[in-house]
């Protein structure tokens, strides 16, 4: 299915830089929380009119990214709660600041920074991964997510796996982290059924998995490798994506589900099998993890957010935007079948 959120045009106001005036020689915690405006510094803003409601007669003014579409914008209305004008990155600097506040737990690897923050800030920006709508809305009482657009991982047709596994191992930590401190808050979840007997005595005091990550944007992903949805090298890719974002999820916390055969993705398959040799050779060291689930988004701002050209696993149905220009996807098609 595509987004249910439909845009309503507005005029725009011009384009222009955001700066943040804050003083560079502060040290108290205010400038280590606004520190996460730095990533938004250089990036090229504008402000869209929108309304999140087609029936709204007043526009909201929102600030975001200039190549972001008014769905986006639409969007962040839906997530937010704030009333009056909106800015993409102090919406984001509340749920940021919030995850950079929570302490390291144990066995986390070395190489991991006890600030998480800037790097979820840069994978937003570039519009790879954004938290589900509990994130935004400062909800301590819902258990958290991450959307992840796989579309936003493929540059000049190839899928960069170190980032993608950089930024999964990111999320998971920010989620195991914030469900050390909110798990008890969880509510709304009452078990119907006895607990799975493999599941471990952490994950039943705390109240079952740690949170979720969610794939979408898999067709755009596909198209944009070359690879078509309904072709069996397509498959394939979508299923070894799926795996290795299970693997990632479920290091520590449970058996690891064995890779597919084969893999047209170039050199993801190699990437693969070096986070397989890690997970055999750390395993006897690694403490016992909360899971975290995986699955595909369905319809929703935070899709509409990351700009995706369909949600989840569903095929694109028209190569067209709402504004009648070409999608990314095709765009890629029809230049791959002129270079044939």
């Amino acid at each position: 299915m595509l987004s249910t959120i439909s845009p309503l045009c507005g005029p725009l106001s011009p384009v222009y830089p955001v700066e943040y005036p804050f003083s560079h020689h502060d040290s108290t915690p205010r400038f280590q929380a606004m520190t996460t405006l730095l990533h938004w510094n250089g990036v090229r803003m504008r402000v869209a009119h929108v309304a999140a409601d087609p029936d709204d007669l007043v526009l909201r003014a929102v600030t975001l990214p200039a190549s972001w579409e008014d769905e986006a914008a639409i969007a962040l209305l839906q997530l937010s709660t704030t009333t009056g004008a909106l800015r993409l990155s102090s919406e984001a600097a509340r749920w940021l600041e919030r995850i950079d506040g929570l302490p390291a737990l144990c066995g986390e690897a070395e190489t991991t920074n006890s600030r998480l923050g800037p790097a979820l800030a840069g994978a937003l920006l570039e519009r790879q991964i954004a938290p589900f709508a509990g994130l935004w809305q400062g909800q301590v009482d819902r258990r958290a997510g991450f959307v992840v657009n796989l579309a936003a991982f493929v540059h000049e047709g190839d899928f960069v796996g170190e980032r993608f596994v950089e930024t999964l191992r990111l999320a998971c930590t920010a989620l195991r982290r914030l469900h050390a401190v909110n798990g008890p808050m969880l509510n709304g979840e009452l078990p119907l059924f006895d607990a799975p007997s493999g599941a471990t005595s952490e994950q039943n005091v705390l109240g079952g998995p740690a949170g979720t990550l969610l794939l979408t944007n898999l067709d755009s992903c596909l198209a944009l490798m070359g690879l078509d949805y309904d072709s069996e090298r397509g498959r394939d890719a979508a299923c070894y994506l799926s795996w290795l974002a299970t693997s990632l999820a479920r290091q520590g916390a449970g058996p690891v589900p064995l890779p597919p055969v084969s893999c047209p993705i170039a050199g993801l398959e190699i990437t693969g099998r070096q986070i397989r040799d890690e997970m055999e050779d750390s395993l006897p060291d690694l403490p016992n993890r909360v899971l975290i689930e995986t699955g595909f988004s369905l319809p929703g701002p935070v899709d509409a957010l990351l700009g995706v050209e369909s949600c989840g696993l569903a095929p694109i149905f028209s190569p067209l935007r709402a504004d009648g220009h070409l999608r990314a996807s095709a765009c890629r098609g029809l230049l791959i079948v002129g270079s044939a």
